[in-house]
Formats: C-alpha cells, structure tokens, sequence
C-alpha cells in the first residue's frame, strides 16, 4: 500500500504547493483540500 499512495502523491501534489494526501498515524490516510 505505501508503494500505492507514494505513486498516487507524486501524481497528485504536483500541481499543488502543500501536500493534499495526509498519513494519519494508527488510522489511514486522509485526503485534505
């Protein structure tokens, strides 16, 4: 899975100035606007 997500940040964060997919500790991830 975290092979997954860090693909999927670089595609997604991009274009963007902050980071949009969060790791939250003993939960998940979380995606943020």
């Amino acid at each position: 899975i975290e092979v997954y997500i860090h693909s999927l940040r670089k595609k997604i964060d991009a274009g963007h100035a902050t980071a949009l997919i969060h790791t939250v500790r003993g939960l998940g991830y979380k995606i943020g606007l």
